[in-house]
């Protein structure tokens, strides 16, 4: 009996299999993710990594350039998927309306500074800078939400983020004196401010998996429970006053909010609450003392030397609201805070220029109209974390907690429309994934 080898696909189904466009835009939309953390590492412990080659390499890493290619790259495609996608309709009609209204007046009030406000600095720079926010506006907080949806989001975010900053931990033996800078752990990233955020959102990330998940083992769960207090641990090295409160918000709110059947996590949940309420009668009023001493520069937090923080960011606040003054109804633009007397230079970022407070930032940016809008937007926030918080679902409820978590954390902050930042990216998709009113655009499969 002769064996006969089985028919060949036509040919149309196997470039079909090929230019599966929705499986590429999957692909492309996790290639994005990975890049949010991976884009931040620095080489500097290897010495044989230039500081600045542009434009490939910049502070001993990769470039900021290299994010915009690959956002600039994945637009097409990513537009294309979402044109034809047949799922319409699946985000909030008023985040839409917002996104559309935001993007048209960032857009006005840039032509505006052109034309009127910054005459002297490169036309094409400032461009280049509204054409990068709006990206980031276009691809974060609508492409990827919509595409990957929550469970694949998270679950991938949580993998690239922890996985440096657990790889942080097992080198700093070895590099130790290259991963703490000023008294603060920075492992394997650029700046303080990297390692905050990618610490900050893996242990977040880690909460579905812990606190609701009922397939995986025990022993994996304990595994993971090991790998979220040393993810834990790292925030507090690194000495930042706001991201140790945002994951203490986090976890309060996670421990409650999200189920599980297991008994040992029935066990932990009530012995935190009972450990939560005796230590708040018993050492609360200390604690508060001793975070009112760290936030004034009474006392140092870890090896971080002391700093009055509240002066601080009332003197920032302050030096943005006279900027502010000088454009009250156009703004300085996007690039105001690289701009000199030479151009417009990503190496020569003023940090003097950017007020660190939610609205200030917004007023400096686009005047008094993107003012009003982040009034708009903060309340939008705070709406829809307290609509979200009963939805079952683990990964959109982590979506909530990560939002309710990092409310406080927006007034310090700066408006997110950066060049290629960890928080702005994920903020982004964290507005659009809270936004989805219907699942992922089709079928993830084995994602």
């Amino acid at each position: 009996m002769m064996v006969t080898d089985p028919p060949k696909k036509p040919i149309h189904q196997r470039f079909d299999i090929i230019l599966n466009l929705e499986k590429w835009a999957l692909w492309v939309c996790l290639f994005l993710v990975y890049l949010i953390p991976f884009s931040k590492i620095s080489f500097k412990v290897l010495k044989i990594i230039p500081s600045d080659l542009s434009p490939f390499i910049f502070q001993y890493g990769i470039h900021p350039y290299i994010n915009f290619a690959a956002q600039g790259l994945a637009f097409p495609l990513l537009f294309h998927v979402w044109l034809h996608s047949r799922n319409t309709g699946h985000f909030s009609p008023y985040y839409r309306s917002f996104i559309f209204f935001l993007m048209a007046l960032l857009s006005l009030q840039t032509f505006l500074q052109i034309t009127l406000v910054h005459i002297d600095q490169p036309f094409m720079m400032q461009m280049a800078g509204l054409g990068m926010g709006l990206l980031l506006i276009i691809i974060y907080g609508l492409f990827i939400p919509g595409i990957l949806g929550p469970k694949l989001f998270w679950r991938h975010l949580t993998i690239s983020c922890g996985t440096l900053v657990i790889l942080s931990i097992v080198l700093f033996p070895i590099f130790g004196s290259n991963m703490y800078r000023g008294g603060r752990f920075i492992g394997l990233f650029k700046h303080i401010p990297h390692m905050v955020s990618a610490s900050t959102f893996a242990f977040i990330g880690l909460f579905p998996q812990i606190f609701d998940d009922q397939s995986i083992k025990w022993k994996k769960k304990i595994v993971l429970i090991i790998l979220w207090t040393l993810i834990g641990l790292v925030v507090f090295m690194t000495a930042t006053k706001a991201a140790i409160i945002t994951i203490c918000i986090a976890t309060c709110i996670g421990v409650w909010k999200l189920e599980s059947r297991i008994k040992a996590i029935k066990l932990f949940r009530f012995a935190f609450s009972f450990l939560l309420i005796l230590g708040l009668f018993t050492l609360g009023p200390m604690a508060g003392k001793v975070m009112v001493e760290v936030a004034t520069g009474q006392r140092q937090l870890g090896d971080r030397p002391a700093q009055d923080g509240v002066s601080e960011r009332i003197k920032e606040i302050t030096r943005g609201w006279s900027y502010f003054k000088e454009n009250p109804w156009i703004g300085k633009g996007l690039m105001f805070k690289f701009m000199n007397t030479d151009g417009v230079e990503l190496s020569h970022y003023n940090s003097y220029k950017d007020p660190h407070n939610f609205f200030v930032s917004a007023a400096v940016i686009g005047g008094r109209p993107l003012l009003c809008f982040s009034l708009i937007a903060y309340l939008m926030m705070i709406l829809v974390t307290i609509k979200s918080l009963i939805k079952k679902e683990p990964h959109q409820l982590t979506s909530t907690i990560f939002l309710v978590a990092h409310l406080p954390v927006f007034l310090i902050y700066h408006q997110h429309f950066s060049l290629g930042g960890i928080g702005d990216r994920v903020y982004w998709s964290i507005f659009g994934l809270l936004a989805l009113s219907q699942g992922p655009l089709f079928k993830q499969e084995t994602f």
